[in-house]
């Protein structure tokens, strides 16, 4: 059986039954239209930032990728459940998965009435109530399908057998597909099932995500990764001829996820955090060049808390480029 991993919390849950259901607002009613609130709360004004560019929207998908994926949802599954047909209508709730819990779209919404859209998927993460095997009664507890560590999973995969499938084992080096003398990610043994391909023969990758294909920035990233692994690979086989693959990967990996951190927390996060913000809070550190600092503690539990994953994150999708010409 695939291992899921129980989000942390900030605070305790609050279903609508106490147990399971959505929540409902303070009169018993239930909530707004999700769409009509994210219409009305930000709107659809495109304001491009006149410093950064895409990739610091980038960057933040490849983090919350590597933290954290909803078990059993869209993203999770290469046979996603479907809440809306392909043309964008409601599939009937008798005919509809138990998971779905659609986003139906207001008349005259300025984007997607021009296209005839009237629904959105929205398929609820499982549960703990869902695996038998890891509830203890109460509250329902939602399940994360990749590991919480800032370890560069996307790229590596999350179990020995996804990373078996994306190494060469030649030279500590993952697989890749030569094209016009580039390194690419290899292609998908599965296209169907890991792309909505079309045309017929449309490039679908494989890496340590599945989430890889969603868009052109974020394969770029990944390639990116992917890259860099091989090229720290190849300089440590020149400076260690006796390291064997396993150690020339293993060694690789490592100083990869090294750069990866130093990138997100030393060059990524003090745009949005505030470069004196973090060191005050003592998130990163001012050290001299031949010095480091440890202030690893063991006991501090390092799950990926609900409230950061599904909401205090999800900032990112407001800073997503309407448009690319």
């Amino acid at each position: 059986m695939k291992k899921f991993l129980i989000y942390g919390r900030l605070l305790s849950s609050k279903y609508g039954d106490g147990i399971s259901s959505p929540s409902r607002s303070i009169t018993g009613e239930e909530l707004p239209n999700a769409r009509l609130i994210s219409l009305v709360v930000f709107g659809e004004l495109d304001v491009p930032d006149p410093q950064f560019t895409l990739v610091n929207m980038q960057w933040g998908q490849i983090l919350t990728h590597d933290m954290s994926m909803q078990a059993g949802g869209t993203q999770a599954r290469k046979h996603p459940t479907r809440c809306c047909t392909d043309e964008g209508r409601l599939i009937a709730t008798n005919e509809a998965h138990s998971t779905c819990y659609p986003i139906v779209i207001p008349p005259n919404d300025p984007a997607y009435s021009q296209v005839g859209t009237e629904c959105l998927d929205f398929v609820r993460t499982l549960t703990d109530r869902d695996i038998n095997c890891l509830y203890n009664n109460g509250p329902a507890e939602q399940l994360s399908a990749v590991s919480s560590y800032a370890d560069l999973s996307l790229v590596y995969g999350n179990s020995i057998q996804q990373n078996s499938e994306i190494r060469s084992f030649e030279g500590g080096r993952m697989l890749v597909d030569q094209r016009s003398g580039g390194e690419y990610l290899p292609p998908s043994r599965n296209a169907t099932g890991d792309c909505d391909a079309a045309p017929a023969g449309e490039v679908c990758y494989q890496a340590g995500d599945i989430r890889v294909n969603q868009n052109p920035g974020l394969a770029i990233l990944h390639t990116i990764l992917l890259r860099e692994h091989n090229r720290i690979a190849d300089t440590l086989a020149k400076l260690n001829p006796h390291y064997n693959d396993r150690t020339l990967f293993q060694e690789a990996r490592k100083i990869n996820i090294a750069q990866y951190q130093h990138i997100s927390y030393y060059e990524w996060l003090p745009i949005f955090l505030g470069l004196e913000n973090m060191l005050k809070n003592r998130l990163i550190y001012k050290s001299a060049s031949n010095n480091f600092i440890n202030d690893f503690v063991s006991s501090i539990d390092p799950s990926v808390l609900n409230e950061h994953a599904t909401a205090a994150f999800r900032y990112f999708h407001s800073q997503i480029e309407g448009r690319l010409e």
